[in-house]
């Protein structure tokens, strides 16, 4: 029996997001979270970007927005490291290093290319072997 490769399929692609998505109340994934959110990737501050946690393994980014300053303790040190209301929580995005390891991964198993943003309007981009 054949089992056709990744690279026999002309259709298949890989989707890299053009935005981020925020869940409230949570620093970590895999807590709970109360809210989500979509923010489009022009809206994200630059400081979010460039000190996003990128964990590769994953090929994930993400940064915390914990909201307003934290409440200190006596001797100046942050008393608590949860979200608070006013903060978006975890928010988790592409960054260009994410994205050259998606396309990366394309290449290598001959996907017909990549679609970037939401769902409701993605766009396929083809690559070049």
């Amino acid at each position: 029996m054949n089992t056709p490769s990744p690279k026999a399929e002309v259709n298949s692609t890989a989707s890299i997001p053009a935005y981020a998505r925020s869940f409230s109340g949570a620093c970590r994934p895999g807590e709970p979270f109360y809210d989500t959110d979509e923010i489009d990737y022009s809206d994200l501050p630059q400081s979010w970007i460039q000190e996003a946690r990128i964990d590769a393994r994953l090929c994930a980014a993400s940064y915390v927005d914990y909201g307003p300053a934290p409440i200190m303790n006596k001797k100046g040190k942050k008393k608590e490291m949860r979200a608070r209301p006013k903060g978006k929580g975890i928010v988790s995005f592409d960054v260009p290093k994410m994205v050259r390891q998606k396309a990366e991964h394309v290449k290598r198993y001959g996907l017909g290319g990549y679609s970037t943003g939401p769902l409701s309007a993605t766009s396929v981009i083809g690559l070049q072997a």
